[in-house]
């Protein structure tokens, strides 16, 4: 049996972002919860890696608390498995997992975008100022996590609730996926901005169809890019 590699320290402490031994009481647990998930999502904590709360608190500088629960957090992402005897793993990608995203994204966010248009002018708003971020961001792995907020953002305003929960809960293990992809071919980095101004475009102009056609050609970003185990 394979035992799960237990990361250096250093990779946390390269991570980009602040010093969460530095953050104020109510910010320390989200301090926390992004330098694991910026970790996880480029690939300084590979899949596999053990995620043991003693070493990961005295690397960060924090109690165990904080700590704790961002493992959690992560858990419900599915970014962190837990598995007995061995505690948190970070989780591994596959391509029978990609797949799998694929075909129920596929299903589920044409419904989410149609139920979400017309696209009210805060939508928009805050969607234009994701899109504007993601510009500027040469991380992989923090784009991954704004491209997640941005297609949130433009679904949660859908009249049904309990879909966008259902997409939300594809599109948190996807940035794994997303991050890989724009790893491997970092001209991603402007294909996914160019649909995503062709799909701002189709909002404003609250065209369906062709909000629809940028939506499913993006989606197939990581699918046609990746080959995994």
């Amino acid at each position: 049996m394979n035992t799960p590699p237990v990361p250096d320290e250093g990779a946390l402490t390269r991570a980009p972002g602040s010093d969460p031994s530095d953050a104020g009481r109510g910010t320390v647990q989200q301090a926390v919860l992004q330098r694991l998930r910026d970790a996880i999502l480029s690939g300084e904590l590979p899949g596999g890696s053990r995620l043991i709360q003693a070493d990961l608190a005295k690397t960060l500088r924090v109690s165990a608390t904080p700590v704790r629960e961002a493992l959690r957090y992560l858990e419900a992402e599915g970014l962190v498995g837990s598995h007995p005897h061995r505690g948190s793993v970070v989780h591994r990608i596959s391509q029978h997992e990609l797949e799998e995203l694929y075909d129920l994204r596929r299903l589920l966010e044409p419904e989410a975008l149609r139920r979400a248009m017309p696209a009210s002018t805060a939508v928009l708003a805050e969607a234009g100022q994701l899109h504007d971020a993601m510009g500027r961001e040469t991380s992989p792995a923090r784009f991954a996590m704004l491209n997640r907020e941005f297609h949130l953002t433009i679904y949660g305003g859908a009249d049904s609730k309990r879909l966008v929960e259902m997409v939300r809960s594809l599109t948190n293990p996807l940035m794994a996926y997303v991050s890989a992809s724009l790893q491997l071919v970092p001209d991603l980095h402007q294909r996914s901005m160019d649909d995503h101004s062709k799909l701002l475009s189709a909002l404003r102009q609250n065209d369906l169809q062709a909000a629809l056609d940028a939506q499913v050609r993006h989606i197939r970003i990581p699918r046609a890019t990746l080959h995994l185990p």
